[in-house]
């Protein structure tokens, strides 16, 4: 394709195949005419198979003014046109759209961009195919219309952020300098931003918008689509770690489990998005809101565990190591050569062969000292082994010392590096440890648990469930919706909010404060003194332990002396400082600082842990029913009804500009189907909108819905469109009977379609 794309910018009049029945034809600047070549091609493609329509698509490049351009887009359709009717297809109808004017591709050269826009792309279709086309090209026109009109536009310096609110309640906040140029750049000229939004199911289905994720049905809490641009009309995008922060109202979006799904920015308005979870969960903002405060907080944690800490006797170690004595074992030395020359080379160096002398006369001269001398060789090889044997002996004995002695050192070493890590532990522990501390730590556990302690959030989530328990049978019963489900999530909870349970945990946070303030002041007046300062105002001091602040004062210069590790030396001082240590046990009362009070707390201190988990659990449980709740009576009216509709803000961050989705996916474990409407008309667009969740589904050409659950309740609505005509249908059932009933439609006026869609 690159080869045929370089010849085509040689010969400049190219025809390219990009799929079937679209060609493209590029042109020569201010050229129209065919030559042999393209009127071959269009020859060949006109011959292929029968066609009915030619839908031409004229294009040109930036130069020129919009007169000569235009002119120049009619002379080479004509030239099309012309050259068709001459070829024996007199009965083609041909379907001319206005020229257009396209940008220039910034990542192509200016020559080779302005190349690929002298062009016109053809389309050949037959009777069938083209109707189709046309029914599709209504809708696309229709809801290009509708979302053009849902547009909203805000102006602004990128250098200072906006806050914006939208028509119906969206919140964007946009921090400063949050948009780049299509260069990558920080642009710091005005944006402009294009604002739209879908939050009820009449904006969904006039902007053909639908609630799915790959195939699979999810739960909106709104739509919105963002766009910016530049003075000169370039799109910008949005600066890394400058996130937008969106307010989506309303109580479906606060539903728990929403997050951010994004879909691509498709240009055409009659393809459907499919949306893909970002990840980033929603902050709930709620006007006039109790606070939900009920957890301990990681600070209440940090101080318990302190506590804890202090509370238990540091791990002083008693092993006790001598220094190991120096190596002293002297290496053996060998002294007889380390092998034994054989008895040929031996019986040659005591007897050499005579210059002269043949190798016969040689052999017979020293026959006979041959056995004199073997006896006197085997002698002195047996010495020889003996002393050897004797060698390898004092070796490997020597080796065997060598690495007991290592082992021993490094142990020793070893021993060394644990008791200087422990005496830095021990320091930071004797610094710490204080009764004026372990005031502070336990008055510290004492604040949190009281900013924890939050009654009147449990019995306000105990009401809660009682009102539900009264007021959901009663929809129930009139028919205003369908709450079964959230009828026996009350019934599940409705015992953990009895008066029982509402007074043990009340008087579980009663006991452990009365215990906390009693031993609070048992300490002050155990180890403080209440004294006067100057301005005769009294505070409380906490004399120093004599004993132990001598201790951690020899601690403290040892570990300064002895810096990077413990020598020997060092290793005894410690060893004495830790002596001392154990002795101040038996003349200070230092059991006193574990008392049985200080048990009691920490006793207290679990068990309160143990109803605020509780507590809290159920309070995050009856929390999510009341959304579930609250967005049914916003789904079916209630709300509008009761007027006790409140305002929620769902807040989220988003990190990039185009559609954007408030959703959550559907924990749906039943079964699904593909609803196939076998009586739909094919100029009609059919969409399926359900009764228990805010999720719409768009069907497909085929008229179509794909992994339905076919046991929801779901309203089916059908639009048609002929010119200024427009008919509307709806039907109400469960999806697995849909499929069996006829669709009449009527017509109704713009205004009549509104009313229809509004009441959804």
């Amino acid at each position: 394709m690159r080869n045929l794309f370089s010849l085509s910018l040689f010969f400049f009049l190219p025809v390219l195949l990009f799929a079937q029945d679209k060609y493209q034809l590029f042109y020569a600047p201010n050229a129209y005419s065919l030559t042999p070549k393209q009127e071959a091609d269009l020859s060949k493609i006109l011959q292929a198979r029968p066609l009915s329509v030619l839908k031409i698509q004229p294009f040109t490049d930036d130069l020129g003014s919009d007169i000569d351009n235009e002119v120049l887009a009619e002379n080479r359709a004509k030239t099309i046109i012309q050259f068709v009717q001459k070829q024996g297809f007199e009965q083609l109808q041909f379907e001319q759209l206005p020229y257009e004017r396209q940008p220039l591709d910034a990542r192509l050269p200016a020559a080779e961009a302005r190349q690929q826009l002298r062009r016109i792309d053809l389309y050949f279709y037959n009777a069938e195919e083209f109707e189709e086309v046309k029914n599709n090209d209504v809708w696309t026109s229709f809801y290009s219309k509708q979302r053009k009109e849902a547009q909203q536009f805000f102006s602004f310096s990128a250098q200072k952020g906006k806050f914006i609110e939208g028509k119906e309640g969206i919140q964007i906040d946009i921090p400063e300098n949050s948009f780049l140029g299509p260069d990558g750049r920080p642009y710091q000229g005005q944006v402009s931003l294009v604002l739209q939004e879908a939050l009820s199911m009449k904006d969904m289905i006039l902007q053909n918008l639908s609630t799915s994720s790959n195939g699979e049905l999810i739960e909106t809490g709104g739509m919105i689509y963002l766009a910016a641009k530049g003075e000169n009309g370039e799109e910008l995008s949005l600066a890394e770690g400058k996130d937008l922060t969106v307010g989506f109202p309303g109580a479906a979006a606060a539903l728990p489990g929403m997050q951010i799904f994004q879909g691509p920015n498709a240009a055409d308005p009659h393809a459907e998005i499919n949306w893909q979870p970002v990840g980033n969960p929603l902050e709930l903002f709620v006007e006039e809101k109790l606070d939900s405060t009920m957890s301990f907080s990681k600070a209440y944690f940090d101080y318990k565990e302190e506590l804890l800490y202090l509370l238990k006797e540091p791990f002083l170690a008693k092993t006790k190591k001598e220094v190991p004595k120096s190596f002293k074992l002297r290496s053996p030395r060998l002294k007889v050569e380390r092998t034994f020359i054989a008895f040929e080379e031996y019986l040659a160096q005591k007897y050499p062969q005579k210059s002269g002398e043949t190798e016969e006369s040689y052999q017979r001269r020293i026959r006979k000292k041959k056995i004199k001398l073997r006896k006197k060789y085997n002698n002195k090889k047996r010495s020889w082994r003996n002393k050897y044997r004797a060698y390898q002996k004092d070796s490997s004995r020597y080796a065997r010392a060598r690495s007991r002695y290592e082992k021993e050192q490094k142990a020793y070493n070893e021993f060394l590096d644990r008791e200087y890590k422990e005496a830095q532990e021990f320091l930071a522990y004797i610094e710490a440890l204080s009764h004026e501390h372990l005031h502070e730590l336990l008055d510290s556990c004492n604040q949190e648990i009281r900013r924890s302690y939050n009654p009147k959030r449990y019995n306000q989530a105990g009401s809660t469930v009682g009102g539900f328990m009264e007021l959901l049978p009663m929809y129930q019963f009139r028919g205003d919706g369908d709450f079964e489900l959230e009828i026996e999530k009350a019934r599940e909870l409705y015992p953990q909010f009895s008066f029982e349970q509402i007074d043990a945990y009340e008087e579980a946070f009663n006991r452990a404060l009365g215990l906390f303030e009693k031993q609070l002041g048992q300490q002050k007046n155990n180890w403080a003194k209440q004294l006067k300062d100057e301005k005769e105002q009294e505070y409380w001091d906490w004399p120093k332990d004599i004993a132990q602040e001598e201790i951690r004062l020899k601690l403290a210069n040892l570990l300064k002396d002895e810096r990077g590790g413990f020598t020997p030396l060092g290793q005894k001082k410690y060893a004495e400082i830790k002596k001392m240590f154990w002795a101040k046990k038996e003349y200070v009362s230092y059991k006193q600082w574990k008392t049985e009070a200080y048990s009691n707390c920490l006793l207290n201190m679990q068990k309160i842990e143990a109803e605020q988990q509780k507590a809290n659990k159920g309070c995050k449980n009856v929390d999510s029913l009341a959304a579930e709740v609250l967005a049914k009576k916003e789904r079916y009216g209630i709300n509008k009804k009761e007027e006790q509709r409140k305002k929620t803000i769902s807040r989220m961050k988003i990190t990039g500009l185009g559609w954007i989705n408030c959703d959550r996916f559907l924990n749906e474990n039943g079964a699904k189907m593909n609803l196939i409407l076998a009586s739909a008309s094919r100029h009609a667009q059919y969409f399926l909108i359900f009764k228990n969740i805010n999720g719409i589904m768009r069907a497909n050409s085929r008229a179509t819905f794909k992994n339905v659950p076919k046991n929801y309740q779901a309203k089916l609505i059908g639009i048609k469109q002929f010119g200024d005509q427009i008919e509307f249908m709806e039907a109400e059932d469960k999806v697995l009977e849909l499929d069996e009933k006829y669709f009449p439609f009527q017509k109704v006026s713009e205004k009549e379609l509104a009313a229809k869609l509004d009441a959804l």
